[in-house]
Parts: C-alpha cells; structure tokens; sequence
C-alpha cells in the first residue's frame, strides 16, 4: 500500500499558505490585557495553523492511495463433451480421463491455477470432472462457451484458454473471426473429417395460428457431401399423417436450402407438427434428420365493439378492413339508435369509440359500463 500528496498546482504555494495564516493570526493576536503571554501564543499559533490548512485545502490537493493485489494467472480447460468425440472411437474415452486425470494431478503439482469448463460453461471441480465426462452431449457451440469465458473472467487475469474438442460444432458460429484478452489454445481429439449427412438446422412458424387459417412453415436444410443427391422433405402431424412433402435437390458438398411448407391448422389446442428429411446411404447420424415444431391453435375471433355517435365515413373504412380480416368480428353500434339494454351482457375484446365521449354527454351512461370492463380502447 502507497500513499501519495499530489499537486494540482504548484507546491511552491504552500508557503503564501503558511505566511498568510502567520499574518492573520499575528494581526489578530497581539498582546492583550485579558490573556496571559502563553495563551496569547497558544490560540494565535491555532488560528495561524488553521487558517494556512484552509489555504492549502483551496490549491486543490489530492490524496493518492495505492495497493497491489498480485493474481496468480488463470488457465481455463474446455472440454467438448459431445458425442462426436468417441463415436468413432468407442475406447477413447477411457484414454482421455485417464490423461485428464494425470494433466490435474500435473498442475496441482506445479501450483498452476486452473479451473475446467464443459461446453455448456457448467464449472467442474477436478474431483467430479472425471465422473461427469460422459461425452455424451449432442450439440457443441464453441463461439457461445468462449464468449461466455470472456464475460465470466473479465477483470481477472486470465491469461490461457486450451479447448479439448474435435472441431466440430452444430450451434452458433465460427469464433475465428472474434478477438480475445487471452490466447487459445487446441488439442485436436477424435475424428474431424466430413462425414455425409443431412440435418434439419432451422425451424419457425407463428406461435399462434386461428383455426381453420393456414399458415407457412420455414425450414432451412444443411447437406453436406450431398452434391448432385436429394431427399424428400416432409410435414406430419402428431398421429403421423403426412400433411406436405417436397423434393429437395443439392447442388454442392456444403448447401443450406429453405423450404416452405403451408399447412392448415384444423384442429384447435397446442398441435406438434414434425418435419422430417428421408435419409440417404452413408449418413452415420440419422437424429438430426428431423425436427418437431409446436404450435397454438386457437379457435375463435376477437370481438371488437365499435360504438360510434353517428353514421361516419371513417366507420366504414374501419368496417371494411376489419371484414375483411379472418381474426376480428366488428359489431357497430350507433348513440343515435342503441339503448342501454342493447349493451348488457354484451361481450367484447377490444372497444373502439368514434367522438364519443360528445359534448353534451349523451353517451355517459353507456359508456361507463363499457369502460368499467377495462378492456382495450
């Protein structure tokens, strides 16, 4: 810890502060009847004290204190707990929890601090890590776990991070392009080569449909290793019924195709949909080649009430647009005609006024019964 007087201004000032307290405390303490010699002295040495100390206070001085927190550096292990890893290999997982084991016992050896991090950033202490590899996760997102590294360790003095994996990720995007306050380090395990597959990557429709309206399904394909091959994509419902299928043909060893599918929602409630590609010879994952999709059906229309003081042009523009819109049903009512009894029990969601509330209240009744419903207006 260090601690530091420093200047705004010139340190030669302190003595103009030291003289002008001298002066003011000898102007205003010189002999007097009432005070013995050593109090005279004592209270002019304190006003002269105090009054240079509000002088040097008004040059603007600052206190610097310093302390030095030493951090050990950091080192961060990321281990891709995929399958990926060992499915071409049943017996390496075996070999690397043994070498895992021996890297911790290595670096508790040499006192170097590390902490190890599967994919999905779940801390693992050295005792459980061993247990918990199971290389059994079915997605690898590197760009989100090193940004998430980033965040997490932002501050400290985290100098290394080393990724087990073999390169394969199926979420998210390259990291290569993203820079890093540490370096990257890689061991390179399993089989990374190509293999042949097809796999449904994206997946979307309205979460919310009416009853008996269609509605449009986008799917985004990825082949790889398919060039000049192609495969039936297809859409059924919960029971297996197959509501539309389309040919899809690759045109290169690396294609991402959106299809779009429309289908009719004809039956009310949550409906699973599932989109499924026919695989072809020589894909070793099948798991990927489909994809379910869940969505709400809700049967029945919005009720708008449209109460209006008189026949309007805008109130037919209004009724127009509204009729012609499959999720509303407009009811119009007119001040001029309608009675209180025509608004009770009547049922609305949205209630829309045309110059109503009027000057002269006519509606007043009316309209705080509606109102007292607190529905959109």
């Amino acid at each position: 810890m260090k601690a530091e007087l420093i200047f705004q201004n010139s340190a030669w000032l302190i003595i103009p502060c030291l003289i002008l307290g001298g002066v003011y405390a000898f102007v205003l303490y010189q002999k007097r009847s009432s005070l013995t010699k050593n109090q005279n002295l004592f209270l002019g040495f304190l006003r002269g004290f105090i009054s240079s100390l509000i002088a040097f206070l008004l040059i603007n001085p600052l206190f610097q204190n310093r302390k030095s927190i030493i951090q050990k550096p950091l080192v961060v292990f990321g281990i891709d707990n995929s399958k990926s890893i060992t499915q071409s290999n049943p017996g390496l997982e075996n070999t690397l929890k043994q070498k895992i084991a021996k890297l911790i016992d290595d670096l508790n050896d040499k006192g170097i601090q590390a902490e190890f991090r599967d994919f999905t950033n779940k801390n693992l202490s050295s005792e459980e890590l061993i247990d918990k590899l199971k290389f059994n996760v079915n997605s690898s997102n590197l760009s989100k776990f090193v940004s998430e590294i980033k965040n997490d360790f932002e501050g400290q003095n985290l100098t290394d991070v080393v990724i087990l994996s073999d390169g394969i990720i199926n979420q998210g995007f390259s990291p290569t392009n993203q820079k890093y306050p540490f370096k990257i380090h890689t061991i390179g395990v399993g089989d990374s080569s190509s293999k042949s597959d097809i796999s449904i990557v994206g997946l979307s429709a309205n979460k919310i449909v009416y009853l008996g309206n269609k509605f449009q399904v986008d799917v985004d394909i990825k082949a790889k290793l398919q060039s000049g091959k192609s495969t039936t994509l297809s859409i059924s419902n919960a029971q297996g019924k197959v509501l539309d299928q389309k040919n899809v043909s690759f045109k290169s060893n690396e294609d991402l195709i959106n299809v779009k599918f429309e289908i009719e929602a004809s039956q009310a409630g949550k409906q699973r949909f599932k989109v499924t590609a026919k695989p072809n010879s020589g894909e070793l994952n099948t798991i990927n080649n489909s994809k379910d999709l869940i969505v709400d059906v809700v049967n029945g229309k919005e009720n708008v009430l449209l109460l209006a003081l008189s026949p309007h042009p805008d109130i037919k523009a209004i009724k127009n647009i509204l009729d012609n819109t499959e999720q509303f049903e407009l009811t119009v009512k007119y001040l001029s005609e309608a009675s209180e009894a025509d608004f009770n029990n009547l049922k609305f969601d949205l209630l829309i006024l045309h110059q109503v509330p009027d000057q002269y209240s006519l509606a007043s009744n009316i309209l705080s019964k509606l109102l007292v419903q607190q529905k959109p207006t």
